[in-house]
């Protein structure tokens, strides 16, 4: 007997007795058969004598399962993939199967996932599946003293860049408002993955009242690029930042000790912001033209 998928029954087979006349076969199969095998028929009289005949089935199935999908959708997700849905393919003999993936999750960096149909008698195919991993976005947007992370639905710290990073009691929204002059950057997690902005300088606050900058000199202003500042006293652990109208860092430099020193805006025409500060919290800026 030679059947595409499977054989759900089999005619009886029957032997002839000298003394009971007919006498039907019985087999050893079960039902139903699904791949090649032989079938053995027992025929036994009245008086216990047998006699067995062997029966060849053949499932002559050859057809691969063809898949639902004419192609797997791109998926593109941020940090991690925990889970994917199960693509489905379709058998001339088994019906639906459930495609079985070749990798472990979550799934941390970007790859391609290949999926596997395979029916019962062993005719497979494949199919791959892209996966795009993301870092969360770690860019922040500036408005003077605002500052806000580009990426919605987190959570968030934001930390003092001038103080290696140490978390700012109490800030933990997605905007933040610097309450005076500084550097600072914004951590962002999924409660997996931890991404940290750079650092936005804010310049445009009121300087404390102290005389540090009371003597401040910067010459020529405007400038072609190379000026000089003259604090007017002597200082200790001074650093000097620019930064353009986008609030970008252009140069940062820090000095033991000055009192005047010679700097240069290696960026394009326009308005720069000078922010000095010293280790102990002295700090002023100073708006410089390069021409």
């Amino acid at each position: 007997i030679t059947e595409q998928c499977e054989v759900a029954s089999l005619t009886v087979a029957t032997a002839t007795d000298n003394c009971d006349g007919v006498i039907y076969g019985v087999h050893n199969a079960t039902f139903p058969i699904i791949a090649s095998t032989t079938v053995t028929w027992t025929y036994t009289d009245s008086n216990g004598n047998t006699t067995t005949q062997n029966q060849s089935i053949i499932i002559n199935d050859s057809m691969d399962p063809v898949a639902d999908a004419g192609s797997l959708p791109i998926v593109s997700v941020e940090c991690q993939l925990t889970s994917l849905p199960i693509p489905t393919a379709t058998d001339n003999c088994a019906g639906s199967i459930n495609g079985v993936h070749n990798v472990t999750f979550p799934i941390m960096t970007s790859t391609t996932v290949t999926w596997t149909y395979m029916d019962a008698n062993g005719n497979s195919i494949t199919q791959d599946q892209s996966i795009i991993i993301t870092d969360i976005d770690n860019s922040i947007s500036q408005n003077g003293a605002e500052l806000t992370a580009n990426a919605i639905g987190y959570s968030y710290q934001w930390v003092d860049c001038n103080n290696g990073n140490t978390p700012i009691s109490g800030e933990t929204n997605q905007v933040f408002t610097a309450t005076s002059n500084g550097d600072y950057a914004v951590e962002i997690t999924d409660g997996v993955c931890t991404v940290t902005s750079g650092c936005a300088i804010v310049t445009t606050l009121a300087i404390s009242d102290n005389d540090f900058g009371a003597k401040l000199n910067a010459y020529p202003n405007p400038t072609n690029g190379v000026y000089t500042i003259d604090l007017g006293d002597t200082y200790n652990d001074v650093t000097i930042k620019t930064v353009n109208m986008l609030g970008q860092l252009v140069d940062s430099k820090t000095f033991d000790s000055i009192s005047k020193v010679n700097l240069e805006i290696k960026g394009e025409s326009g308005t720069y912001f000078v922010h000095i500060q010293t280790l102990d919290g002295k700090q002023t800026s100073l708006k410089l033209i390069k021409l």
